[in-house]
């Protein structure tokens, strides 16, 4: 089952412009020790950064304005709860935040959790940045050794599945962007079609249903009924009549964390029983 949000695929903040204050330049010196010193055109040379796991890095980016983070890995996933955009290309994580808020994101690589780069993302009315993040000898140790056997060996099997993953995330980033899904219709919510979370004061409501070749997903509105503030937790809800086995991804959004009476959108994708039966084609010979 894959939680996506808290994964890699996120909407991009639209541009806009915005009036940026002057930095002093005694603050800029005061940082040198961590950040990169200004070019010579005034904007800020890209800074690198050696991190570990369990190691929490905290950097300086721009306000306002879509950062560059360069991570060692191929395939990175981001997690965190912030309001902050964030977006996956390549190696490479796109960062936006309006706020002045605090911006903590856990990057790992792919679907491997056995790794994890802590970051606190500090944004200031500062030029756009870019970051270079290297793993220490002993981390990257570590990423080799668990890398999987069938990735190494270029295993079918493997990169099938991981095309169904990205395909899937795909699928889920366009409900978000309130898209209707490619290869999948549309379709009135069947009596039967609920989603369920056994989760305390968590409220499902079935809205919407989308059939694709092989699934179903069911989009439910979900309110927190409780007087004060919770976290969804994604992995509780599931559709009726159907086991964990049937659930492909759940996904919350915009929001996981739910004040009192707020509510979000909740994504289930289910696989259709008994596709295997149904698509067996007679051979012509018998």
């Amino acid at each position: 089952m894959i939680g996506l949000f808290g994964a890699a695929c996120c909407v991009v903040a639209e541009p806009q412009s915005v009036d940026l204050l002057a930095v002093p330049a005694d603050v800029l010196k005061t940082g040198q020790s961590q950040e990169t010193a200004p070019t010579g055109t005034g904007g800020i040379a890209p800074q690198t950064i050696k991190v570990s796991a369990g190691i929490n890095e905290i950097i300086t980016v721009a306000q306002n304005h879509l950062n560059r983070i360069v991570t060692p890995f191929p395939s990175p996933r981001v997690r965190t709860v912030s309001r902050a955009e964030t977006q996956v290309e390549g190696n490479v994580v796109y960062v936006a935040s309006n706020s002045e808020d605090p911006v903590t994101l856990y990057i790992t690589p792919g679907e491997n959790e056995s790794l994890a780069i802590s970051l606190t993302l500090a944004p200031k009315l500062i030029p756009p940045r870019e970051i270079r993040l290297e793993l220490a000898g002993v981390e990257y140790s570590r990423l080799t050794q668990t890398q999987p056997a069938a990735k190494k060996s270029g295993n079918v099997d493997d990169t099938v599945q991981q095309e169904h993953v990205a395909q899937l995330k795909a699928t889920l980033r366009e409900l978000a962007l309130m898209q209707s899904p490619n290869g999948f219709s549309g379709r009135p919510v069947s009596a039967n079609e609920t989603v369920y979370c056994d989760q305390q004061g968590i409220q499902t409501t079935v809205g919407q249903a989308f059939d694709g070749r092989n699934t179903t997903i069911l989009i439910a509105k979900t309110v927190n009924t409780t007087p004060q503030r919770i976290e969804l937790d994604e992995r509780s809800c599931i559709g009726q009549g159907t086991g964990l086995s049937d659930i492909v991804a759940v996904a919350a959004w915009p929001d996981v964390w739910l004040e009192p009476g707020q509510s979000t959108e909740l994504f289930v994708v289910v696989k259709q029983r008994g596709l295997a039966e149904e698509q067996i084609r007679p051979s012509v010979l018998r």
